[in-house]
């Protein structure tokens, strides 16, 4: 973090995991290493640099996947909604698909590359004393996150 006037509260750590509908799986077939993925199409969130690579563990092994951009939003709720209508297969948080996963609406894909976690941040000005309402939000947000229910 450059600038020293802000605070920095980690709210919870993320992992970018692959998902596709069963029948996406059906259609083209599930994925067995990232160069058959590459050959799919894709759904994909990308705002400025983040989104366009992600990092995974494989074999022992630090991985950079650049993501196709079949198909991009900037929005990973518009992402995850394309992927559930069988658009392409995806990459999203863990968060907000393990819900999808647990009904089959969706399924994990190459779950032998274990995502590299990913901090999520809230920063607020530093200030003797921080405003109430910027406490609460905060602590919401760790609340809200930390039961991962954000579907």
């Amino acid at each position: 973090m450059n600038d020293s006037s802000l605070i920095a509260q980690r709210i919870f750590t993320q992992r970018i995991v692959f998902v596709a509908t069963p029948q996406f799986c059906e259609r083209y077939g599930t994925p067995k290493t990232l160069d058959e993925i590459r050959a799919c199409p894709s759904v994909t969130q990308v705002s400025g640099n983040w989104g366009r690579v992600h990092r995974f563990s494989h074999g022992g092994k630090v991985i950079d996947f650049e993501v196709p951009q079949h198909l991009t939003m900037n929005s990973a709720r518009a992402v995850r909604n394309a992927c559930l209508t069988g658009g392409g297969y995806s990459l999203l948080g863990d968060f907000m698909v393990a819900q999808d996963i647990a009904e089959n609406r969706l399924v994990r894909l190459l779950p032998d590359y274990e995502p590299i976690e990913q901090p999520i941040f809230a920063f607020y000005a530093q200030r003797r004393h921080t405003p109430r309402k910027v406490r609460v939000f905060i602590d919401y947000l760790a609340e809200v996150f930390s039961g991962k229910n954000t579907t």
